[in-house]
């Protein structure tokens, strides 16, 4: 018995690339949106339910690629300690908020052919299957 049709849900995921490497990406743009909303990385990371050394691991990564950081955090003290973005933070986040919005609003004609010619190729295995 085949599986029934479902129509496949499209997407695209953008990831600003540096020698390779991944600068910021989706995970990346969520976590600086949340270190910027809680204040704190630790925050950040139970909000967004992920390893608290891989959270870590993705800041110094960020600001490995960046001069000046993105994130700067402040050591506890009696006040507190906590984490924010920099100016450049705030700018690396929000140009790449608006690339990915242009990805999708300018793209979604070419995404639609690609998703056409993608329902072809898996409703063609479904019947090679049979």
């Amino acid at each position: 018995m085949s599986k029934p049709y479902r129509p496949l849900g499209l997407d695209v995921e953008l990831r600003v690339m540096i020698n390779g490497v991944v600068a910021i990406g989706p995970i990346q743009a969520t976590l600086l949106g949340e270190i910027h909303n809680m204040g704190s990385i630790a925050a950040a990371q139970r909000r967004l339910g992920s390893p608290y050394a891989y959270i870590w691991k993705l800041v110094a990564a960020m600001n490995d690629k960046f001069s000046p950081p993105l994130v700067v955090v402040s050591r506890g003290s009696a006040e507190g300690g906590g984490a924010r973005l920099t100016p450049l933070g705030h700018q690396v986040l929000d140009a790449f908020r608006k690339l990915e919005h242009l990805v999708r609003v300018e793209g979604r004609s070419e995404l639609k052919v690609i998703g056409r010619s993608a329902r072809k190729q898996r409703a063609t295995e479904v019947v090679a299957r049979r």
